[in-house]
């Protein structure tokens, strides 16, 4: 199960994630692990449980930042506790996950975005629900806990309930406060470029946290963050250049041509 990892905003890159360790009482229960997941833009995926029993924060995040590294992840630390994942190689960030949670602890993941970077048209932000169910060892599923920003949305679960039923509560709960949603199954995709969305999101960066307080063994949530803008390379920028300069040329070739036609027919 997840311990209490929370996945907290920086402002490094266009987009990131990472992981905030917080063992209450200085060190982690028996028997605790954190699974650690995450998705590039190019496809590559890391998914790796750790235990972590009577570790301490700053223990626990040295044995994850050593293997981010060593599967080649670009990494870097914030205090004894923060792990900020940026990206796999050339390939930034694209999705960041948590799974299940010891119940008492609160697991979430977050995602800084500044949509000045993100493609025009392409501002959509994807909160996913996936396997298990919603679970709990006692009375309650525990809540999903979405913040945007200064907007905080709060989801109580219950028990058993399947991905697309905890999507649809995010829905609603997302609709009723305001904003302007789309649902496919287990996904709620919620659009910045949306007039009404962008009236209540007018600050970039955005900051994103979405999790479970207080469940266990379920459900296993994500976010999904819009790619990042298209910044042509040097040899891209080259094209571009050569392309103006012989379109310049044939510009210049075409109107003198038509002078000298011109001073021909006078």
């Amino acid at each position: 199960m997840f311990g209490s990892s929370t996945l907290l905003t920086q402002d490094v890159e266009a987009r990131s994630g990472d992981y905030k360790l917080d063992f209450k009482g200085g060190t982690a229960p028996s028997w605790m692990e954190i699974r650690v997941t995450a998705k590039a833009e190019n496809g590559t995926t890391y998914d790796e449980t750790f235990n972590v029993d009577g570790l301490t924060d700053e223990q626990a995040r040295d044995l994850i930042l050593t293997d981010l590294q060593g599967a080649g992840w670009t990494v870097s630390t914030t205090g004894t506790q923060t792990i900020i994942i940026t990206r796999h190689g050339g390939s930034e960030i694209k999705q960041v996950d948590i799974g299940d949670n010891h119940r008492g602890y609160k697991t979430s993941v977050s995602g800084n975005v500044n949509t000045s970077e993100a493609n025009p048209g392409d501002k959509k932000f994807k909160f996913i629900s996936a396997l298990p169910n919603a679970h709990s060892h006692a009375d309650s599923a525990g809540t999903l806990v979405l913040s945007l920003n200064s907007h905080n949305i709060h989801v109580a679960l219950s028990v058993d309930d399947t991905p697309s039923q905890v999507a649809s509560r995010l829905d609603i709960a997302l609709t009723n406060a305001g904003f302007v949603v789309t649902r496919s199954v287990d996904t709620v995709i919620l659009d910045w470029e949306d007039v009404t969305n962008a009236d209540s999101l007018p600050v970039s960066p955005l900051n994103i946290e979405f999790g479970l307080e207080d469940g266990a063994l379920g459900p296993h949530v994500a976010i999904m963050l819009p790619p990042p803008h298209d910044v042509p390379t040097l040899s891209e920028w080259g094209l571009i250049i050569f392309a103006l300069l012989i379109l310049t040329l044939v510009t210049v070739v075409v109107v003198r041509h038509r002078r000298a036609v011109a001073r021909a027919g006078a």
